[in-house]
This record gives C-alpha cells, sequence and structure tokens, in this order.
C-alpha cells in the first residue's frame, strides 16, 4: 500500500500521527466545498462567508494539532497560508452590508490589498531564500567533489 501512495505523501510525515494521512483528501475536499457554495447558495452571500471561514478555522485547527509535514519550515508556511486564508475571508464579510458607509469600503480596500500583498510577499521571500539553500548546498557539494577527485588523482599519481 505504501508503495501506491508514496508520492502522494512526499511531504507529509505519515508516521507522526495517524490523522496525516488524511491531509490531501481533506485539502480535497476543502477546495470542493469552497467550488460548490456558491454555487449551491447564490442568493446568501453572508452564509457563504461564514461557512467558509468555518471550514479554514476547522482545517487550521487540524493543522495545528496533527503537523502533517515533516518539515518545521513546511508547516510554518502552511499554517501561515492558512491563517491568511482565513484572514482574507474573514475581511470579505466587511464589503457585505453590514457596513453603511461607502467611503470605508475603500479604506478596507487598502488593506485587503496589503494583506495579500503580505502573504505573496512572505512566500516569495520564503521561497527565494530555500533556493538560495539549495544552490549553496549544492556549491559545497561540487567543492567537496572536487577536493575528493583532487586526491584521488593525487593517490593515483603517487602509486
Amino acid at each position: 500500500m505504501r508503495e501506491k501512495i508514496e508520492r502522494m505523501y512526499q511531504d507529509i510525515n505519515l508516521t507522526r500521527n495517524y490523522w496525516t494521512i488524511f491531509y490531501y483528501p481533506m485539502f480535497l475536499l476543502r477546495r470542493f466545498v469552497f467550488v460548490v457554495i456558491p454555487i449551491l447558495m447564490p442568493q446568501y452571500p453572508i452564509i457563504q462567508l461564514i461557512v467558509l471561514s468555518i471550514i479554514n478555522l476547522l482545517f487550521l485547527m487540524f493543522l495545528g494539532a496533527v503537523k502533517p509535514h515533516i518539515t518545521f519550515r513546511k508547516r510554518c508556511m502552511e499554517f501561515f497560508n492558512e491563517y491568511m486564508i482565513m484572514l482574507i475571508s474573514l475581511q470579505l464579510l466587511l464589503f457585505t452590508d453590514f457596513i453603511p458607509d461607502s467611503k470605508i469600503y475603500f479604506y478596507i480596500g487598502y488593506i485587503f490589498v496589503f494583506n495579500i500583498s503580505f502573504c505573496f510577499l512572505m512566500n516569495i521571500i520564503v521561497m527565494l531564500h530555500t533556493n538560495y539553500l539549495k544552490f549553496k548546498k549544492g556549491q559545497k557539494k561540487k567543492r567537496v567533489q572536487a577536493a575528493y577527485e583532487a586526491r584521488f588523482k593525487e593517490q593515483q599519481q603517487l602509486l
């Protein structure tokens, strides 16, 4: 069984907790519900946002309790991204008819764009840092390999 699903669960720690095996099915189910809710309830946008927020909160609690990812960095980034999705979905409630003054929508829009930009920027910074560390590791590996080959050639010449 493990050989069949090994690729699918490549970054998931299956030995930490039994519930980690449900990470991807829950992820896909959540995405499916995100698509189905607006289709089933187009005339109730507030209920859509509340259901979306509850699903985000439940998935965030699942991530915090189960910790499905292997590395700490991946767990932190997944938690950060899910938190930002929840924050942004909660901010969508501010664009409904709860706020009567239309001038406030302008400032709420700035906050909304700032939060999306902040999430985007943090993900880019982490991606660049990860690639930099991989590059440094590759360069170190090349230097070690070159030193090993130089020593091997020296020993071959001595013989």
